[in-house]
């Protein structure tokens, strides 16, 4: 068994081309955290002079003009049901093209080394380990389960009944299994945050094979442009210029925790009736939160709930608050017995690279992003003293703040932007291409 991390990396100086399957199961057209990733690094491995191969799901988005301007091949023909299905697709076109490894987005497809014998790169966003997302596990009914048909009725069942938790119940065990499995069998595992490393180890991976590689972004697009004017930016959203601005950006969910983040605003906005709360964002939880943010706290005009909007224009938010907030949890389903947690917390990423300065809780894979002190604060999950204490202290320090602001765009450039996270995938391929 080979140890890729063993004395670190050098990179081969004679770089040889390869020809890398990808499994990208989420991907563009549509958007997210996961999309981002995929494409930048699909994008990149293609532009280095390497044969790109993507397989990703099926979408019901108009994919042809996207496709067409990519360049490298792109097949949309997994299915999201059938786990058997898609490791057979894949299994036929590693055997019969020329493929030298293989990438994939999550950990379920490592199985394809035991499979094909062919090396398998894969990324964990926790998540996958945690709560195991293969619909359908087994090679009974598969190949009906594949059908376009079948998948269009599925995803309109889930949509009817808001996919709840218990869904997750059916199957689970099997469904641990192959995850574990496939886990087990890859080659290498570029874990998001350390949080993700241990779950993995946990899980029975080797801890050789698991590199902690946080996820990227595109620093030069949170730049805060020389024409944007802060002040009637923010006149506009209904703030004075001595308004202190506390920014959200999350899906709206238990493990964000925004039901512990009002309480301990409203204790906040009682010393300093100047401070607002903005949440960008939507979710099952919402209704619950405006409940306790205008019934029962009675904040008033003091807490505004944005909604959903395009990615794009959450930028104006980071250039013009002075804080962002992150109170994420680790969550338990009490029902399914499944965990959730803030596996990595890409929204930090992006506030340190627009110069926002940035608290969070101390859970989860957020350590792996941010060093207290340094390109943020962390404060005790769940502790209502703690986070209070420092909102004060962050609201009054205004030296803090620019310090914060300044480290944070520092370690954006350095460990965040895509640049940086590219050169670590390379590391990984090259090693793992002439192992």
């Amino acid at each position: 068994m080979y140890n890729p991390w063993q004395f670190g990396f050098s990179l081969i100086l004679i770089r040889c081309m390869q020809n890398i399957l990808m499994i990208l199961t989420e991907f563009p057209p549509s958007i997210g955290g996961m999309q981002a990733q995929a494409l930048a690094v699909a994008r990149y491995f293609a532009r280095e002079g390497h044969k790109v191969l993507v397989f990703t799901y099926r979408s019901d988005e108009d994919t042809q003009s996207f496709d067409a301007l990519e360049p490298y091949d792109i097949h949309r023909c997994l299915s999201r049901i059938s786990y058997q299905h898609n490791l057979r697709v894949l299994e036929r076109e590693i055997r019969c093209s020329d493929i030298d490894f293989v990438y994939s987005s999550t950990i379920f497809y490592g199985i394809l080394q035991r499979l094909t014998g062919k090396p398998v790169v894969c990324r964990s966003v926790g998540n996958d380990i945690m709560r195991p997302w293969i619909i359908y596990p087994f090679h009974f009914g598969s190949q009906l389960l594949a059908k376009a048909a079948v998948e269009r009725l599925f995803k309109r069942f889930l949509k009817r009944v808001s996919k709840p938790s218990f869904l997750e119940i059916f199957m689970a065990r099997q469904r641990k299994y192959a995850s574990f499995l496939a886990a087990k069998s890859a080659s290498l595992i570029l874990a998001n945050s350390e949080f993700t490393a241990k779950k993995l180890a946990e899980a029975g991976v080797s801890r050789h094979r698991i590199q902690t590689l946080v996820g990227g972004v595109s620093v030069s697009d949170f730049q805060e442009p020389t024409d944007f004017d802060a002040i009637t930016w923010r006149k506009k959203q209904g703030f004075e210029p001595h308004h202190f601005v506390i920014l959200s950006v999350s899906r709206l969910v238990r493990k964000k925790n925004i039901h512990f983040l009002l309480p301990a605003f409203a204790e906040l906005h009682q010393a300093f009736p100047q401070a607002r709360f903005v949440i960008v964002g939507d979710g099952p939880e919402l209704s619950s939160l405006q409940s306790l943010a205008f019934k029962k706290l009675k904040l008033g005009n003091a807490v505004h709930f944005v909604g959903s909007i395009p990615h794009a224009e959450v930028m104006p938010y980071f250039w013009a608050s002075d804080l962002l907030v992150l109170a994420s949890r680790v969550y338990k389903n009490l029902l399914t017995g499944f965990a959730d947690a803030e596996t990595m917390g890409r929204v930090l990423c992006e506030a340190n690279a627009a110069g926002l300065p940035v608290l969070a809780a101390n859970s989860g894979g957020i350590p792996s992003v941010i060093c207290s002190g340094e390109n943020g604060l962390l404060f005790e999950e769940n502790n209502e003293e703690d986070i209070v204490r420092q909102l004060k202290k962050l609201l009054e320090d205004k030296a803090l703040r620019s310090h914060l602001r300044v480290q944070g765009k520092i370690y954006a450039k350095k460990y965040f932007d895509w640049q940086a996270v590219m050169q670590k995938y390379e590391e990984a391929f090259e090693v793992i291409s002439k192992a």
